[in-house]
């Protein structure tokens, strides 16, 4: 299997992606390297919200932090809009994470003994915002990018603007359908992962990009009914 970026599509795949932002990539490289994974991106791979975002990204990994203090934190700013189960995975995954991307060679700004720099911001109590800069999303995806470009086992495939899911006749997902040089392409899939961003563009006035369309939202939405939900 070829490196890097699409040529030509096959039709069947262990993994797709729909979305090439942080979490799209993230995902990418944390499958096994024995999975035939394909990344779809609705432009090219490094456009994406993710590239825009300057602030940081928070964890406990301060010594005198910790995750109940920051699910505290994060429960009292939702003021009760928060899912319990969520924000503590979240927190709880945020360290590792973290340890994840450092591995990985994001570098994130450090202190004069070359400690992660931590700060203190909005309604956390303690000092636990990471930064790269003021371009903490460039230098994340930068670098989640370039990891990706190098997997043997990944495809990435810019300009595929996906429709929809491919269901099967018991509700089961079989994989996805999407458009790709002008034509309706159905690609199978053993597992397809949603992570399309938000949709900023619904609304009149945002500071999203263009691509910040929600389709991948508007697609799980529609799910919800098969779903029981």
């Amino acid at each position: 299997m070829s490196i890097g970026i699409a040529r030509s599509l096959d039709t069947r795949w262990d993994v797709v992606i729909a979305g090439a932002g942080a979490a799209g990539l993230y995902a990418a490289l944390c499958l096994p390297s024995h999975y035939r994974v394909l990344l779809l991106t609705k432009d090219e791979l490094r456009l994406s919200a993710s590239d825009w975002a300057q602030g940081g990204i928070a964890a406990a990994i301060h010594p005198q932090d910790s995750a109940p203090l920051h699910i505290a934190d994060t429960l009292k700013a939702g003021v009760g809009l928060c899912e319990l189960p969520a924000v503590a995975y979240l927190v709880e995954q945020a360290s590792p994470c973290i340890e994840s991307l450092v591995a990985l060679g994001v570098e994130f700004d450090r202190q004069g003994d070359q400690q992660l720099a931590m700060t203190r911001e909005a309604a956390h109590s303690r000092p636990r915002v990471l930064h790269a800069a003021d371009r903490t999303g460039r230098a994340v995806v930068t670098i989640l990018a370039e990891q990706v470009l190098q997997r043997r086992n990944i495809r990435v495939l810019p300009q595929a603007f996906v429709l929809d899911l491919w269901l099967g006749a018991a509700g089961d997902c079989q994989g996805i359908g999407l458009v790709w040089e002008g034509a309706v392409r159905w690609l199978r899939a053993g597992a397809v992962v949603l992570a399309t961003g938000g949709g900023g563009q619904v609304f009149a006035q945002t500071t999203n990009p263009r691509l910040s369309t929600g389709d991948g939202v508007a697609i799980a939405t529609a799910l919800l009914p098969n779903c029981g939900i």
